[in-house]
């Protein structure tokens, strides 16, 4: 658990300075932007932009919030599969439990298998 703590201190801090250089970039929908080594954004680009933070460890694959419309999620793990064939996800974080960044699990799931859920004490009972 120390590992994943660390890599989700990682990934947030690395989010932060790589959504801020993608501004002025042509940034395209739908597609998996590299911003660092081993480290993703996939954004829907349609209706509710919700952007999914996608970190590549040993472990496997570690996302951060769904997408909010279920074609962008399906996208999203055709990319996944494509591009990681030999993964599966760790860890699924939520960063909080607004409909819009966790109504897709369930596709990760079908599509994964089971993983672990992190979201913050206390969000989970929105979630039901």
């Amino acid at each position: 658990m120390k590992n994943l703590t660390n890599y989700i201190i990682v990934i947030l801090a690395i989010s932060v300075f790589s959504i801020s250089s993608l501004n002025g970039q042509n940034f395209q929908p739908r597609i998996l932007h590299e911003v660092e080594r081993n480290v993703y954004i996939f954004n829907g680009g349609s209706g509710f932009f919700v952007n999914t933070l996608i970190f590549d460890s040993e472990e496997g694959l570690i996302l951060i919030d769904t997408q909010m419309e279920d074609e962008n999620n399906e996208i999203l793990i055709k990319l996944l599969k494509e591009k990681f064939p030999n993964k599966d996800i760790h860890s699924f974080i939520i960063s909080h439990a607004h409909l819009d960044h966790f109504i897709g699990l369930s596709f990760f799931r079908d599509a994964f298998g089971e993983f672990e859920i992190v979201v913050i004490e206390g969000e989970n009972k929105h979630m039901m």
